[in-house]
């Protein structure tokens, strides 16, 4: 199991999209050293940060919905990742190995988080 079984899912996934946000402005920075675009890298900055104000507010604020709002999440996790493949294969060329070895494990992380919060929301009680 990578997280527990409860609300705290959704702590753990804003302080995850807060260490994206983070990480994907500093990467803005050094943008020729790993070769996704300054446009697609502020629209990544931008979602993980709305990802994180979403997690941490429903986390401190959702009450006893928590899991409506881990399922919301889950999907829109999905989602990121599907557009960062995109964004891979349509900036394949211009990545550089730094790059790619930033954005496949940060693919495979955030996946994994919301497959295990989509498991943890739809658990009986």
């Amino acid at each position: 199991m990578l997280i527990p079984n409860s609300k705290k899912a959704l702590l753990i996934d804003g302080i995850g999209a807060i260490i994206s946000a983070i990480s994907l402005g500093i990467i803005s920075k050094f943008q020729p050293h790993f070769g996704m675009p300054a446009l697609e890298l502020r629209i990544l900055v931008y979602c993980a940060g709305c990802f994180a104000i979403y997690s941490m507010s429903t986390y401190f604020f959702g009450g006893e919905k928590w899991r409506n709002f881990l399922r919301v999440i889950a999907c829109v996790n999905l989602l990121y990742s599907l557009g960062s493949i995109l964004l891979l294969i349509i900036n394949a060329a211009q990545l550089t190995l730094l790059g790619w070895l930033y954005f496949i494990p940060e693919i495979i992380i955030v996946s994994l988080l919301a497959i295990q919060e989509w498991r943890i929301s739809n658990e009986v009680g």
